[in-house]
């Protein structure tokens, strides 16, 4: 809905008021909403409110010295009951006034359409935090698209990726089952909600299913699947899948499309895609010279922390243009409102418009080229621009945006993704001291740990050549370690000692290349000495000692007969009484000498023994 407002012979006061009512047949679709009210100079005025049935815009202070008193807006309605004329009456501040229907025509009620297998979303809100995303097919054309016959199927699974600037919702209390049976129409009130992700049976009467989501890591991706427990999918029912993706950052950015696609698992040519995005109204109340035309920029800030960039914040929009046809300024006797200069530059706060009062007008058919120039918007800590988009009349295109002025002022909107710097790291490994050669060709495991949870390990040679870790917010405070046992990659080595130098183990994220913080680890190997055989001495031998010469026996000496025995021999010397010298001592003698060579035999081992 667009109106128009003009209070020029009214003497408007602060606070005062005027409003617009709808009738029956429509609401407003976002109740609470609130837009400021601008004069055609820009110069906001008052605030607009809206509730179901009625927007009501209060003057404020300013209204006292403004001198044109007209502007013009616009709000979004939904039609919400069926009618039998092709128009109806609104409340203009108190007047009753006909407005046509869209199309001039009656307000009709749905019918039931079989839905072949397709995808779509619900429309967002300004202050939307997520997107309600539907995958639809009917009991008939899911077996169209599987190849098989119609109500034999009751399994589907979808393959599921998000765009950009979105997660999938976790919570499966969020994910269900809706049934559209023919019989019920078309309408809001023909489907029927059955089941939850989380188990929850909601409306049994349609059939028993189950939805299991199985969310990826990245949040972006899924494989979904469906099942009906008790039969097949019916041939003349409508079935959708219903779910969420929650905006980054926590509020969708107006203007920003994000996207959806789903493709079914057995099918041929089967991946369905939506697109969504909330257009926030870039409008102006000028009055353009006729045959010229204008435009005006908006800025929007993306990411997860577009919430930290200060509202104060502003960036350079660069234009460029080129008259069309090789015309020039001569041909155009009435251009007034022109450029100072070609290129210029315009400044635009974020999430704001360009003001009106530098809008600048263009022969219609000049040729406009828009660049930015964010390098006098500094960002807090360690934010940073990332990638840049602008979007004209639907197109979106990276870094620059091409397009021909027309009749009108003409809506761009300027995306900024913000993003926090990263930087990283550099691990060298030498190897120096014993076996330096064969040991710097050996690769060694270098552990990292960085404050925000950042931990992991790197396989770096000992040959010198640098590895990168990875990508870490500028300012993190990391630290680099060595394992020490070889079995888990470590330092040692067998036969050797080692002494580990760590230079610049503990660092903290610079933004920039990964060389910009090099970590280097030194190893020194020193070879543990082999021991010296000992000799093993002689044993001394134990002398063997002289045996005992067995003596002699001593012969008993011969006996002298007593007197009157005879003698077996007569002696040779009968009636001598001298002893015998002769043979008969000798016997005697050698006894004798025997005895004395045994005693000193005897004597001479008892010495030694001592």
């Amino acid at each position: 809905m667009k109106f128009a407002w003009d209070a020029s012979t009214a003497n408007p006061q602060p606070d005062e008021s005027f409003s617009i009512g709808l009738p029956a047949e429509y609401r407003y679709r976002e109740i609470g909403r609130h837009d400021d009210l601008v004069l055609g100079n820009g110069t906001k005025v008052g605030d607009c409110v809206t509730t179901t049935e009625t927007l009501t815009c209060t003057f404020n202070a300013a209204i006292s010295a403004a001198t044109e008193l007209k502007g013009s807006g616009n709000q979004m309605i939904v039609a919400q009951k069926v009618t039998q004329d092709n128009k109806t009456t609104f409340d203009a501040n108190g007047t009753e006034v006909e407005v046509f229907h869209p199309n001039n025509e009656r307000i009709l009620p749905i019918a039931w359409v079989e839905k072949d297998l397709g995808k779509y979303a619900n429309s967002l809100k300004r202050e939307s935090s997520s997107l309600t995303w539907h995958i639809q097919f009917s009991g008939t054309t899911i077996a169209n698209h599987l190849g098989v016959e119609a109500g034999s199927v009751n399994t589907v699974t979808f393959n599921d990726v998000s765009g950009g600037g979105q997660k999938l919702n976790p919570d499966l209390g969020s994910w269900y089952v809706r049934v559209n049976p023919e019989e019920f129409g078309g309408g809001a009130d023909g489907y029927f909600d059955v089941a939850k992700a989380d188990g929850t049976a909601m409306n049994t009467d349609h059939g028993k299913f189950t939805l299991k989501p199985t969310i990826g890591a990245d949040g972006t991706t899924a494989s979904i699947t469906l099942s009906r427990t008790d039969g097949n999918f019916a041939k003349n029912a409508n079935y959708e899948i219903v779910y969420q993706s929650l905006a980054e950052g926590g509020k969708i950015v107006p203007g920003k499309v994000y996207s959806n696609s789903a493709t079914l698992n057995g099918g041929k040519n089967t991946t369905v895609s939506a697109q969504m995005a909330y257009k926030d109204p870039i409008s102006y109340d000028v009055q353009l010279t006729q045959g010229f035309g204008s435009f005006g920029v908006k800025k929007y800030v993306t990411g997860a922390h577009q919430n930290d960039v200060p509202a104060d914040t502003k960036i350079r929009v660069n234009v460029a243009y080129e008259l069309p046809n090789g015309t020039t300024e001569t041909d155009y006797p009435t251009w007034a409102n022109k450029p100072a200069s070609n290129p210029y530059t315009v400044e635009v706060a974020a999430g704001q418009q360009q003001a009106g009062d530098t809008l600048r007008e263009f022969p219609k058919g000049t040729k406009i080229t828009l660049t930015e120039d964010t390098s006098a918007a500094a960002l807090p800590g360690a934010l940073g621009w990332g990638g840049k988009t602008f979007s004209v009349n639907g197109t979106e295109t990276q870094e620059t945006a091409t397009f021909a002025v027309d009749s009108s002022v003409q809506a761009v909107g300027l995306y900024n993704e913000v993003i926090q710097k990263t930087g990283s790291f550099s691990v060298v490994k030498k190897v120096e001291g014993s076996n330096k050669e064969a040991f710097s060709k050996e690769t060694f495991q270098i552990a990292y740990t960085c404050e925000n949870g950042s931990e992991g390990t790197l396989d770096v040679k000992g040959d010198g050549t640098p590895v990168d870790g990875p990508s870490v917010p500028v300012g993190t405070n990391c630290e680099v370690t060595e394992k020490e046992k070889q079995a888990d990659g470590g330092a040692e080595r067998e036969g050797y000692t080692v002494d580990t130098k760590i230079d610049n183990g503990a660092f903290t994220i610079k933004e920039g290349a990964a060389s910009a913080t090099l970590v280097t680890v030194t190893n020194t190997y020193t070879e543990v000495p082999k021991p010296t055989p000992t000799p093993t001495p002689t044993e001394e031998p134990t002398p063997t000692p002289t045996p005992t010469e067995e003596p002699a026996p001593t012969p008993t000496p011969t006996e002298v007969p007593a007197p009157g025995t005879s003698a077996s021999t007569p002696p040779s010397n009968s009636g001598s009484n001298l002893a015998s010298t002769g043979s008969n001592a000798v016997p005697v003698i050698a006894a004798m000498a025997v005895f004395l060579v045994t005693g000193y035999v005897i004597l001479a081992v008892r010495r030694r023994a001592s």
